[in-house]
């Protein structure tokens, strides 16, 4: 979790500190940029065919990322029974993609990517869809 701390030096300017996922940083480190770097990646999932997935990736990075899912190396976007949401707060970044009553089809290798100017993080995962009789 990200926290803005503000403190009083002895000649009562404020001083800006944020800490960002356990790294500590300027103001100056935030305009300039941080590459994109995942504080809750997506995890690999096993789930009964016609169940609802939800895969969820929490980022930090300035400035806002380009944030890319992939399945079997094929992009994902909002289409059929699957969203693609996004929502940001200041430097924090969710992507979630969510798949309503999950297809054997769609069973495979996952990819979220997220891109910046300062760099570019991925996370792999594996969506396994168990048919049941």
């Amino acid at each position: 979790m990200d926290h803005l701390v503000i403190l009083a030096n002895p000649r009562s300017e404020p001083f800006i500190c944020f800490v960002v996922f356990g790294r500590e940083s300027s103001l100056a480190d935030i305009l300039e940029g941080i590459p994109p770097t995942f504080s809750r990646k997506p995890k690999a999932v096993c789930v009964d065919e016609g169940k609802d997935v939800e895969l969820e990736s929490r980022l930090v990075a300035v400035p806002e990322p380009q944030v890319t899912w992939f399945c079997n190396g094929k992009e994902i976007t909002t289409s059929g029974n699957v969203s693609v949401i996004s929502q940001s707060d200041i430097h924090l970044y969710t992507s979630i993609v969510r798949i309503k009553k999950i297809k054997k089809s769609q069973e495979g290798s996952y990819e979220v990517v997220a891109k910046n100017r300062e760099g570019e993080a991925a996370v792999h995962l594996t969506v396994k869809v168990t048919i049941t009789i």
